[in-house]
């Protein structure tokens, strides 16, 4: 994920999870997912962590939008859960010796680059969220400028920070 921005999504997604009550009792049934559309920008860098920005970013519960999942990673029908879960193991070790909120962030780019849609698990400890407000505009800084756009799925599933 572009550098100065993974903070603010990652932070912004794990608060929101929580108020939505998606990690507390942490389930992988109820464990988020964030998806992210992220767009090259051209710079003179030749550091890969500053050619995207994020423009759209979506937060769904994962078991309602698995079939999007594997449309997006290219996967068959049916094979969303086996990747999923696989992305787990090593995170089950670490995340046992402190309670930790897992979230998922699935990240693809537009159909001009080359970047390849990828998930990749974060956590955060439970302890820390509690003690960190939550800001509903979270998604206003994350490119320090203009709010991200919200993310239409073809399955019509919503973004769950704003269901209620």
């Amino acid at each position: 994920m572009p550098n100065g921005v993974k903070l603010p999504v990652l932070a912004g997604c794990l608060l929101g999870a929580r108020r939505l009550g998606c990690i507390a009792p942490p389930s992988r049934g109820h464990i988020p997912i964030v998806l992210v559309q992220l767009e090259r920008v051209r710079n003179t860098s030749n550091d890969p962590r500053y050619k995207f920005r994020i423009v759209k970013c979506g937060m769904f519960r994962i078991t309602e939008i698995m079939s999007d999942v594997e449309e997006i990673l290219s996967l068959e029908p049916g094979e969303g859960r086996a990747h999923v879960d696989g992305h787990f193991t090593e995170a089950d070790a670490v995340d046992a010796k402190d309670a930790r909120a897992p979230v998922l962030v699935l990240m693809a780019s537009d159909s001009h680059s080359c970047l390849q849609p990828y998930i990749k698990l974060y956590s955060q400890s439970l302890r820390n969220l509690q003690e960190i407000p939550y800001n509903p505009n979270w998604r206003g800084i994350v490119n320090q400028g203009a709010p991200l756009e919200p993310l239409r799925l073809r399955s019509g599933v919503k973004d769950a920070e704003h269901i209620f």
